[in-house]
């Protein structure tokens, strides 16, 4: 021994080594997010995200309605989940009536 400490060699890759201390995420998407965004900006495509924003955003009918208000959300989460967003990251908004508050339940 030549009073060298001796290293132990991990046989682990370096994807492996890197799990040990951070969450990896695969960027494996179809669409470059950043492209997507600089898009979104872009006066020619502000239509889209109108049409969008105007389907996302809450209809005043279903304020009293709390079936109805549970079906609109069901919708929804599934049409996000047809993109590949999790229900977890979507916030439903409901009305604040007897009836939102019991579609809330």
């Amino acid at each position: 021994m030549s009073g060298e400490p001796q290293v132990k060699r991990s046989k682990m890759s370096a994807l492996e080594q890197l799990k040990q201390y951070s969450t990896v995420v695969a960027d494996t998407g179809d669409f470059e997010g950043h492209l997507i965004l600089l898009a979104a900006g872009m006066e020619q495509y502000q239509h889209i995200l109108d049409k969008a924003i105007k389907y996302g955003k809450d209809n005043g009918r279903l304020s009293f309605d709390k079936d109805a208000s549970i079906s609109k959300a069901i919708k929804l989460i599934s049409m996000f989940a047809e993109f590949g967003i999790k229900k977890e990251r979507i916030l439903i908004k409901l009305a604040s009536t007897w009836e939102g508050i019991q579609a809330a339940k």
